[in-house]
């Protein structure tokens, strides 16, 4: 019996030292040092989704009517969970064609010979890839111009994923046109009401300035006009009750000029604080910030009363949404 154990003993001990020797073949399950995944995928729908894109539509937004730029068409993501990492910058190519709307001018996108991709020891690398967008021959009134981009090939030995290499990006007309990030702060002077919200939201131009719309706004309440309204909660019962529509008029800086309803067209009569820039800062196409802070009086469950706002937006990483 005792030499039944010894034996097994000996063997356990040669089996797990020969596992322990390789970083990369855990009980000698795994014998190499992974793979490098190059895929098409947004960060923000990967993270919630499992690197699958998402049914929303995505687009690329800018200003038609302004000088050439380059422009935030979508992100790479690349997949290096174990050993094998990239290597000094991974070049990978890009092919461009046409995504069924209407035809893009010629010239329109400039398509460099290859991209690089700095590389990361981290498990994932995600990558914003911009093209030089020539304007002269776009038409600010379609909406449908759509640019079918295919990753064709990448170096270092690593995997095109054959299901997440290709994607349809719809050029959008709007100088601020783009889902942000929003952070949506408003206090009343009786301790009634507050919000702190945090969504995305989905700025355009209505003619009078610029708005917004939150679909997920929509989805909470069951009413569409709620997707245009700064909600407030009712601290007592925590029920969300309409406190306005905020639209923003600009001037050619985009410092702000005025608040306005924008399901009416009325101004609204606010006072603006300087805890924020009260500006609308666009750094590059992808690099969009707009920040307001004002004090309103407004109607809330009967009660008219002081409310202070402070709303501030940033440019999201994902061009993704549900168009209304």
């Amino acid at each position: 019996m005792k030499l039944k154990i010894f034996s097994l003993v000996t063997l356990a001990m040669v089996v797990f030292s020969s596992c322990v020797k390789s970083k990369n073949d855990l009980g000698g399950l795994r014998t190499d040092d992974g793979s490098i995944i190059v895929s098409i995928t947004e960060p923000g729908v990967s993270e919630a989704a499992g690197h699958v894109i998402d049914v929303l539509p995505a687009f690329a937004n800018f200003d038609f009517t302004s000088g050439n730029e380059e422009v935030k068409f979508f992100n790479i993501h690349i997949s290096q969970p174990r050993a094998k990492k990239v290597s000094g910058a991974l070049k990978v190519k890009i092919a461009l064609s046409d995504g069924g709307g209407t035809p893009l001018p010629a010239g329109a996108i400039t398509l460099p010979a290859e991209i690089s991709i700095p590389g990361s020891n981290g498990p994932e690398i995600d990558f914003p890839v911009k093209f030089t967008v020539n304007k002269a021959g776009l038409d600010p009134n379609v909406t449908d111009y759509i640019a079918h981009f295919t990753i064709t090939a990448a170096d270092q030995g690593s995997v095109v994923s054959s299901l997440e290499k290709d994607v349809d990006v719809t050029l959008q007309h709007g100088k601020y046109l783009g889902r942000y990030a929003g952070v949506i702060t408003i206090r009343d002077s009786a301790g009634l009401y507050s919000s702190n919200n945090v969504k995305p939201v989905v700025f355009f131009e209505d003619g009078l300035g610029i708005t917004w719309y939150d679909y997920y706004g929509y989805y909470a309440t069951g009413s569409a006009a709620y997707g245009f309204n700064n909600l407030v909660h009712t601290i007592a019962t925590g029920a969300p009750a309409a406190f306005m529509y905020p639209g923003y008029t600009l001037d050619a800086s985009g410092k702000v000029t005025g608040v306005y309803n924008n399901q009416t067209g009325v101004p609204y009569t606010v006072t603006f604080n300087n805890t924020t820039a009260n500006q609308f800062a666009i750094t590059s196409n992808d690099n969009r910030k707009f920040e307001i802070s004002y004090t309103i009086r407004a109607t809330v469950g009967g009660l008219n009363q002081p409310f202070t706002v402070v709303e501030k937006y940033t440019y999201d990483n994902l061009q993704m949404w549900w168009w209304f």
